[in-house]
């Protein structure tokens, strides 16, 4: 009897959005049958370790690299545990999630000279940070080319990812794997009907743009509440005055998704994105969404059919406004996002999806593995 496909996830990225998408494909690919195990490094905003192996289950094992951060010595670190761990455990697939690890790991694919198939999800690449200088992201976008030489392949969480990629980096072994959401964790939607609630949802950083969404509380403070539900980093005073929106602080999955559900509007004013999670949790729980025209956002609102997309601080507060007044607006939008989301998001399907992504990209090297 063949043994199981064997699959490792390697991430510095180990909270947030990543994480969330990183565990829905692991969990899905172990209902396929397969042996998954996930190598991670620790953020400041990382779970415990309690807490991750309660998060994935009994049966992904876990890996934790020590040291933090995304310098050298992390980058050192984390390459030397990976060649222990390709040597030993030999995986039929290498899959990498974000950036650093998508670097470090392509590198240490290369050095280990083995089989595996190797392949790369930037979930958000890092040459579009608009905190970048334009040299800067040109020299990263340098760097994701160079690496793709090294024969991994990308799987992209959107289509807007994926145009984004061809367009920067190559057009060859390019896939797309949407993410998915555990449907059946969703809590119901428990909005009061008294006064309108407003919210977003995310590390507060400059990629999500929270000064837009203060700005936004300000102009219409009179009309709804404004909740930032996610953890703070130190400009949070200067980027979310308390005066104009209530931020919760770091919370746990599932106090996240009750916050979720008591929301009347979801904003997102990200620069920048993947495939937002929070934006895709919004609308499974039937929540109208207005959102920044960038990748990933654009993916997942038709505009005036399920939410609308934006492109000015004056169409935010136009669309919002519009929300607030209009109830049966409100309703209607959220009752379409919901049944899209509903059929298109669905966690299950991910393992057998990433399997044929695997093996599609495995054939085109001369090499098949079958499940």
């Amino acid at each position: 009897m063949p043994r199981p496909v064997r699959v490792l996830h390697v991430t510095q990225a180990s909270s947030g959005g990543v994480l969330n998408a990183m565990i829905q494909l692991a969990k899905s690919q172990l209902e396929v049958g397969v042996e998954v195990s996930v190598m991670y490094t620790e953020r400041t905003d990382t779970p415990s370790q309690k807490d991750l192996a309660q998060l994935f289950g009994p049966n992904i094992s876990l890996i934790r690299v020590g040291g933090r951060g995304m310098g050298l010595a992390a980058a050192w670190n984390l390459m030397l545990s990976l060649l222990r761990t390709l040597r030993a455990m030999n995986p039929d697939a290498l899959h990498l999630h974000s950036s650093f690890a998508g670097a470090v790991g392509r590198l240490a694919a290369f050095v280990a000279r083995r089989s595996t198939s190797t392949y790369y999800s930037p979930h958000g690449f890092a040459f579009l940070r608009q905190d970048l200088t334009a040299r800067a992201a040109k020299a990263v976008a340098l760097a994701e080319r160079c690496f793709h030489t090294l024969g991994s392949s990308m799987i992209l969480v959107s289509e807007s990812e994926k145009n984004a990629a061809s367009l920067n980096v190559s057009k060859s072994r390019l896939f797309v794997l949407e993410n998915g959401l555990a449907l059946n964790d969703l809590p119901k939607l428990q909005q009061s009907g008294n006064h309108l609630r407003v919210g977003s949802a995310g590390r507060v950083a400059y990629q999500k743009a929270p000064w837009r969404f203060a700005g936004l509380a300000k102009e219409l403070r009179e009309l709804a509440d404004f909740h930032w539900i996610g953890g703070a980093s130190k400009d949070v005073d200067d980027w979310l005055p308390a005066t104009a929106v209530s931020v919760s602080g770091w919370l746990t999955e599932e106090e996240a998704l009750k916050r979720l559900s008591e929301l009347d509007i979801y904003v997102s004013t990200s620069l920048w994105e993947g495939l937002p999670i929070s934006v895709m949790q919004a609308q499974a729980l039937g929540v109208p969404c207005v959102v920044s025209n960038c990748v990933g956002n654009v993916d997942l609102v038709e505009h005036g059919v399920t939410g609308f997309i934006y492109d000015t601080d004056e169409e935010l507060v136009e669309y919002v406004a519009t929300l607030v007044k209009d109830q049966a607006l409100r309703r209607r939008l959220g009752v379409k996002a919901q049944a899209t989301a509903l059929q298109r998001f669905d966690q299950r399907r991910l393992g057998p999806a990433s399997l044929l992504i695997y093996n599609c990209a495995h054939q085109e090297r001369g090499y098949s593995y079958a499940h």
